[in-house]
């Protein structure tokens, strides 16, 4: 038997300056239960515009003590994901909702988290929930996920909302811990604030490290040819032994290339003689590149995912003595991997914890 679809109710936000202030203690959990569950409300705003909500969004949320009609900054409302709808009638709505917490919220729990080590747009998504008003809701937003030692991060534009921590009130604990993603300085990245940091994929590692640190601890080497390959062969998921030579055997006689096999430069076979000179030379620069992020190096996420993906492609077509896709170029973004506030030539920089070139 096909699941009954919720059906949803509109509620009209009355544009009277009189209207009451949203309750603090919003609805009793035992009356909220009472209700008839919906899978979606609509608000009419006072200009006649509909905001469709639906279970699972995230929305902008007026605070208590505001009244509905009462005009304010986006940035000044509360955030929070819908996780149930229930309802009387038009007239009675109410929503059980998850918080996003601000740092400065959470520093007033935990005396040890330092709110001045996130970003001004940065959220923690806590285990809080609340019954709340539907005449409390102004609109839907995006909080994007952010997790430093993921290599597939979407972009985060400097005024997007993100999330890296999970925060549960009663237990007074966030996760990861900051600690454990930091700098060799001790301090974790301060997206929109830190100008240049340098990532390392490797599996072990995975941590980005201030250019400062790095210059004023010597962890530098000179640019050349051989570092560009090491650079290549960090990949982001295999072992440190793995080169470009041992994953294509060139100590072993070549294939014969097969009849009517491709040699162009995209879709060619992997060479056993020159590897890498098998590869388009433009994704050959891509997988070259320092993985950096900051606000001189191509923003939050900054070239992680261009990179990383390069790297992780060539490694594959050699391991798999595969043939290079003719459409490797959508499986990247080339653009990305070159950050336009990065200066053209950037020093020479180690792993403090690996030693690979970063």
């Amino acid at each position: 038997m096909a699941r009954k679809k919720k059906s949803r109710l509109t509620h009209k936000k009355k544009s009277t300056k009189n209207l009451d202030k949203a309750p603090p203690e919003g609805l009793a959990i035992s009356q909220f239960n009472l209700l008839v569950p919906y899978g979606s409300f609509v608000v009419e705003d006072s200009e006649g515009e509909l905001n469709d909500f639906r279970t699972g969004d995230i929305a902008y949320i007026k605070p208590y003590e505001t009244a509905p009609s009462e005009e304010m900054p986006m940035e000044d409302h509360w955030i929070g994901r819908i996780r149930e709808i229930r309802a009387s009638g038009p007239d009675n709505v109410w929503v059980r909702v998850q918080w996003y917490w601000s740092p400065q919220e959470v520093a007033q729990v935990i005396k040890s988290f330092h709110p001045e080590f996130c970003g001004q747009y940065e959220k923690l998504f806590s285990g809080n929930h609340d019954i709340v008003s539907s005449q409390c809701f102004s609109g839907l937003v995006q909080v994007k996920e952010y997790d430093e030692r993921k290599l597939e991060q979407p972009f985060i534009e400097e005024d997007d909302w993100f999330c890296r921590y999970q925060f549960e009130y009663t237990s007074k604990r966030i996760t990861p811990k900051p600690a454990t993603i930091v700098c060799v300085c001790g301090v974790p990245y301060i997206p929109g604030v830190d100008e240049i940091l340098h990532f390392c994929p490797r599996p072990g590692c995975r941590t980005a490290h201030h250019q400062t640190c790095l210059l004023e601890r010597g962890l530098v080497e000179d640019l050349s040819e051989e570092r560009c390959r090491r650079l290549i062969e960090t990949w982001p998921d295999a072992g440190r032994t793995d080169t470009v030579e041992s994953l294509a055997h060139t100590d072993t006689p070549p294939r014969k290339r097969r009849k009517g096999m491709d040699t162009s430069t995209a879709g060619c076979p992997v060479l056993r003689d020159d590897p890498l000179k098998a590869f388009p030379e433009e994704l050959i620069a891509v997988a070259e590149q320092q993985i950096v992020k900051g606000t001189k190096a191509g923003g939050i996420v900054g070239n992680v995912t261009a990179v990383a993906s390069a790297r992780n492609l060539i490694y594959r077509m050699l391991s798999e003595d595969a043939i290079v896709p003719d459409d490797w170029k959508t499986m990247l973004d080339i653009e990305s991997a070159f950050p336009v506030a990065t200066p053209q030539t950037l020093p020479g920089f180690l792993c403090p914890s690996c030693g690979s070139p970063i």
